[in-house]
């Protein structure tokens, strides 16, 4: 009996460590599932979160580059006011022209008058202001040039490019610095008024030439010459008359 009692406590002991065995392997199964299952949602979320955050700085970036387009354009409008203003302060006999957004032409039109209110010639204005300088801006000076007839084409800029200090003629288009804008527009002003003149002046000489030259090979120069003739020739008959004895 006592073997018996002890074989048999033996047994059941065997049989708790199996059972303990057994719940402890699917016990640790479960928590690994568990585990498993965590990180997978807790990889899904960070992903989603780091794709959110993703989104959210592309998202900030482009608010943040559109709001400095926004503040350039703010700028650069705030200067052609700015410019628009001294110009007509400076030349108040000229005429100005704003050009509206979206239309070709660049931003202030000039049209220069000299003493006697005569055009005298068209400068274009186009205001920059950005942080870096770019070449493509030349191109467009030149093609709204000749969109407008101007004669003269003018970049101001807080940027220049490099190796120019001040101002400079650049491909047939002149660019400056603010702070130069209306001395360089006071020298090309005065030398479009000096052309303009220059050619008027030219253009009546020849205007005069051509009247005295069509004066002397017209009718009424040889009428004329013809009477002065017939004149000296009814004179001199006369006198031959008047001298016969």
């Amino acid at each position: 009996m006592i073997r018996k009692s002890r074989a048999l406590d033996d047994a059941k002991r065997k049989l708790d460590l199996s059972v303990q065995l057994k719940v402890q392997k699917s016990l640790d199964v479960v928590r690994e599932q568990a585990k498993s299952e965590i990180e997978d949602r807790f990889k899904s979320a960070l992903t989603e979160r780091e794709a959110q955050i993703i989104g959210m700085r592309h998202q900030i970036e482009d608010l943040r580059r559109r709001a400095e387009q926004g503040s350039q354009q703010l700028q650069g409008e705030a200067l052609e006011l700015e410019l628009e203003a001294a110009l007509r302060h400076r030349f108040p006999t000229d005429l100005f022209e704003p050009v509206a957004k979206g239309v070709s032409g660049g931003d202030l039109v000039q049209r220069v008058l000299n003493h006697s209110r005569e055009l005298s010639g068209t400068i274009l204005w186009e205001c920059k202001r950005t942080k870096a300088w770019s070449d493509r801006w030349l191109a467009k000076a030149r093609t709204d040039q000749r969109a407008t007839h101007a004669d003269v084409a003018l970049i101001v800029s807080d940027r220049l490019p490099d190796g120019i200090q001040n101002f400079d003629l650049m491909d047939g288009v002149w660019v400056t610095q603010v702070s130069f804008s209306l001395p360089l527009a006071t020298a090309l002003r005065q030398s479009l008024i000096n052309t303009a003149d220059g050619r008027r002046l030219t253009e009546g000489h020849r205007t005069k030439v051509d009247l005295v030259y069509k004066y002397f090979t017209g009718a009424q120069f040889k009428q004329r010459i013809e009477g002065i003739v017939e004149s000296f020739r009814i004179c001199e008959e006369i006198w031959i008359v008047n001298a016969q004895p």
